[in-house]
């Protein structure tokens, strides 16, 4: 069983298009995050007007200005980052249950927290 999860997480994750994605999106924020000046932002507000509707980001592009790029961020992070993922992880969290260990998981979470969650490595 662990076998199984272990592969189908790092097959989620190492996915080229998955990898693409993320950095794609983190250009995307680091362009935007880095724009100087209102004419700036407002052309990389253009280039990238579908990403930012399916953000929730409703504001014409004519009237963004700089402070409205952290709100701009924020929006694409809970659109793409949190929300996205959060069906993708009920899935999976679904799955557990139908394989009868999504209880024993949820029972003794701190003993397979390893398992689940992945260390933070100390850079030396």
């Amino acid at each position: 069983m662990k076998l199984y999860v272990d592969t189908y997480i790092k097959n989620i994750l190492h996915e080229s298009w998955c990898e693409n994605f993320i950095l794609h999106l983190c250009n995307i924020i680091s362009q935007i995050l880095s724009a100087s000046t209102p004419n700036v932002l407002k052309e990389i507000v253009t280039e990238n007007f579908k990403l930012l509707i399916d953000s929730g980001i409703t504001k014409p592009c004519a009237n963004i200005t700089l402070d409205d790029k952290v709100p701009i961020v924020q929006s694409i992070a809970l659109d793409k980052v949190i929300l996205k993922t959060l069906g993708e992880l009920e899935q999976f969290k679904d799955g557990l249950q139908s394989l009868g260990v999504g209880r024993e998981i949820t029972k003794h979470g701190e003993i397979l927290q390893d398992f689940f969650c992945e260390k933070k490595r100390t850079q030396s």
